[in-house]
């Protein structure tokens, strides 16, 4: 009988575990930025859980808000939260966090969606090639801050690249300056080749759909 309540004790940890990745999987795509507050808070708890994360992971002085969960191509999980501007001047920012089937998290990335610029919502783009995952963050300027309206990423072997910013009227805009920079760092180590090539597909995809 011991025995029994032993072997109970230590696997109960790893249940408890195993069956809160099932209801994180539950989210997939599910849009968690219309969610109520309730379901959000119990959202976090699950994620905090399966990340085994505190709840006040905020690198950018700001809580992240889960706005999507979605299936990367390759299997992995890919979990994007912003976080608004709560001060002018400020910026908002974005926390990718890639995880295993597992529940493992595999990679995160924390990155400056602009300063005086605010985030609004988010959407995955299907690219003419299925090579990785892409989507769409939708900002607005804020008092004095430059006009973005869209920023493309693609998450390509679990790293996030930027790839395009566009203005209100859908033109191209290079990246701010060093202080103002909008999205990831490069990774140390890089093919310069494939991040052109991403590129190109998403300036493709873009004007394949207008």
């Amino acid at each position: 009988m011991l025995v029994t309540i032993a072997a109970f004790v230590c696997a109960a940890p790893i249940l408890w575990q195993q069956y809160q990745l099932y209801r994180f999987k539950s989210y997939v795509d599910r849009n968690l930025q219309a969610m109520s507050d309730s379901e959000h808070q119990r959202f976090n708890s699950i994620a905090n859980s399966v990340l085994r994360r505190r709840d006040d992971n905020n690198t950018f002085g700001w809580g992240h808000t889960p706005w999507f969960l979605w299936r990367h191509p390759a299997g992995n999980l890919v979990l994007l939260e912003a976080s608004h501007i709560m001060c002018i001047p400020g910026q908002s920012s974005a926390r990718i966090t890639v995880i295993d089937e597992n529940g493992k998290r595999v990679n995160q990335t924390v990155f400056s969606t602009g300063w005086r610029i605010d985030v609004v919502n988010a959407e995955r783009i299907d690219p003419i090639s299925q090579t990785g995952l892409f989507f769409a963050i939708n900002s607005q300027n804020e008092i004095n801050g430059r006009d973005v309206a869209k920023q493309y990423y693609a998450i390509i072997d679990d790293e996030t690249f930027l790839l395009r910013i566009e203005d209100s009227n859908g033109n191209s805009l290079m990246n701010g300056n060093k202080n103002h920079m909008i999205g990831p760092e490069l990774p140390a180590e890089y093919n310069v080749e494939k991040i052109s090539d991403l590129k190109s597909l998403m300036d493709a995809t873009i004007e394949s759909a207008r």
